[in-house]
């Protein structure tokens, strides 16, 4: 389908960018600086968090000018989302795949890898878990863009800073519920955050238990989605 194409073009091109700057910075610039400075230690550079923040941005980007550009070539509200489904899903495994590759390369004194997969975290002797770890997390974060740039076109004013707070005041009392109840209660929380992200006292982190929490959060993600994008309306900015 062209809008496929069309919308993997934009998305490749901006992580095209997105390499060719971490590539400069996160790696020519520390190899050179290693071998003016000849310093006995070495340096890290862990993509993992550029990355997902240029993903939200990634995704979060565009979302007016391709909406408004498949509704005026007739797209329906169905296929515009399938489109950006198949894209998310698409470009996060080739960036999962990426990101899997560059954490493998080993030089002396410059460390690639990725602290999600060290040890004491998600470490796994299998390299398809890390890219579908990776593959995860990216998904996760590219449906979030989604979200936020389509809650970003569809509101605007007072009535967005209300939904915004109104968000915002979910963790804070959830907080306080969680400390005023029952120690009981309290441990059942503490056993379902570990479960949330794959934690357990015998093995310690898992990977496997949080990729399927990742996919259920994205699973939740793109049905937000979904139901926003039905409602989902032209708007002129600054209206």
């Amino acid at each position: 389908m062209a809008a496929i194409r069309y919308r993997l073009l934009k998305q490749a091109t901006l992580l095209a960018i997105f390499f060719v700057w971490w590539g400069i910075f996160g790696f020519v610039l520390p190899l050179i600086a290693l071998l003016i400075t000849k310093a006995p230690g070495g340096t890290s550079a862990d993509i993992t968090i550029p990355l997902l923040i240029f993903t939200v941005i990634a995704s979060f980007t565009g979302i007016y000018s391709d909406f408004k550009f498949f509704i005026q070539t007739g797209m329906n509200r169905q296929n515009i989302f399938l489109v950006n489904l198949v894209t998310t899903v698409i470009t996060s495994l080739g960036t999962g795949l990426l990101m899997t590759l560059i954490s493998q390369i080993s030089l002396k004194k410059l460390d690639l890898s990725l602290i999600l997969t060290s040890d004491g975290f998600y470490d796994h002797e299998n390299l398809i878990i890390y890219f579908i770890l990776n593959f995860s997390i990216l998904l996760v974060f590219s449906t979030m863009g989604l979200l936020l740039g389509t809650f970003n076109d569809m509101f605007s004013g007072v009535k967005k800073i209300i939904i915004l707070l109104s968000v915002m005041s979910i963790p804070i009392i959830l907080s306080i519920t969680m400390q005023l109840a029952p120690l009981d209660v309290q441990l059942k929380w503490r056993d379902f955050i570990k479960a949330f992200v794959g934690y357990s006292r015998e093995t310690g982190f898992s990977a496997l238990p949080f990729i399927e929490t990742l996919l259920v959060v994205s699973i939740f993600f793109f049905t937000l989605f979904y139901i926003l994008n039905r409602s989902h309306q032209i708007r002129r900015r600054g209206a």
